[in-house]
């Protein structure tokens, strides 16, 4: 599951990842208006879930360049 989560902000669930076991890659298409984020990419059992609950698997902070 990918989320987002803006600087003071709860985070928001930005979609699901097509993940592809065989060859251990994933992808998502989306966009978002902020400039400045941090990327979380979690293991969730429920695609459902409304707040990432399971493993981080990727926590990084992203800035668009100026």
């Amino acid at each position: 599951m990918a989320w987002i989560q803006s600087a003071g902000k709860d985070p928001y669930k930005l979609g699901v990842l097509e993940y592809n076991e065989k060859r251990r890659s994933a992808k998502l298409s989306a966009t978002y208006s902020d400039d400045a984020f941090t990327l979380i990419i979690t293991v969730e059992a429920d695609p459902g879930v409304s707040a990432p609950l399971g493993a981080r698997v990727l926590d990084v902070k992203v800035r668009a360049p100026n």
